[in-house]
């Protein structure tokens, strides 16, 4: 019925699971695009709607070519196009801390996917060299005490800072060297751009925004992510290239509408 009243020219869904589902009824026997932007673990396997949709004329954005590898191991299909989530000129604050607070510092949800286990591995890879190390964790959720317990065993230098709000937690990032990420999948992740518009240097898994990053370093094992810690608190880091580079909203409303065009002709 909406269809019908608004006469849509393209119907976009978010999401390859409910939404592109019910865009794909609203379609259904109609002259009308059905374009779909994948959020998440959407383009993962274990997806269950992804029998339910019309893949054959589901144009999809992934939002990074991780993101679009995985589509293509769950589908056999290749993404329409890649279009990145782009940073809100909010997060480009030019009050970069010249005084460091932190060494190390992970940012996202204590669960499973998140892996923090394997960042608080990498700390204690890197306390031998680096014993006045300081490190943190921002972000709550289940695993949250099995997390500081394990910490606390160790003797590691990790302060748990629970749940911060989005202004707390880019200037915690704008007050550390670097951001560690150990995510198992990330379709994006957000806070990898963040980190670098915030001035702080990255290393993450190979997942989301940071695969094939150019100023990215990136391992799969708390062994490699050590090393490039080392290393990357052993050099001067400028964040200037690194931020030149990260798209901005107004970079990503274009190539969605350059795609909403090339979808339509």
């Amino acid at each position: 019925a909406l269809v019908a009243k608004r006469k849509p020219v393209l119907v976009h869904a978010f999401w390859a699971e409910e939404a592109a589902f019910l865009a794909s009824l609203a379609t259904r026997g109609r002259s009308l695009p059905l374009a779909c932007t994948l959020m998440g673990q959407d383009a993962r396997p274990h997806n269950r709607w992804l029998r339910f949709l019309p893949l054959s004329r589901l144009h999809t954005a992934a939002v990074s070519d991780f993101q679009a590898e995985a589509w293509r191991q769950a589908t056999g299909r290749d993404a329409s196009t890649v279009i990145p989530w782009g940073i809100g000129e909010d997060v480009f604050s030019e009050k970069i801390f010249s005084k460091k607070k932190y060494d190390l510092l992970g940012v996202g949800s204590l669960i499973p996917l998140k892996r923090f286990d394997r960042f608080l591995e990498t700390v204690e890879k890197l306390l031998p060299e680096r014993p006045d190390l300081r490190a943190a964790i921002v972000g709550s959720g289940p695993e949250a005490p099995r997390l500081e317990a394990m910490s606390k065993a160790r003797g590691l230098p990790v302060e748990f800072l629970g749940q911060q709000p989005r202004e707390k937690a880019l200037e915690l990032m704008r007050q550390s060297r670097l951001l560690l990420h150990t995510a198992e999948y990330e379709s994006f992740g957000y806070v990898l751009a963040e980190a670098l518009a915030c001035g702080a240097a990255v290393v993450s898994a190979p997942v989301g925004f940071a695969y094939g990053h150019p100023h990215i370093r990136t391992a799969a094992d708390p062994a490699g992510w050590a090393a490039h810690c080392a290393e990357a608190l052993a050099s001067p880091w400028a964040p200037k290239d690194a931020r030149a580079l990260l798209p901005r909203v107004a970079d990503s409303a274009e190539l969605y509408l350059d795609w909403y065009r090339r979808i339509r002709s």
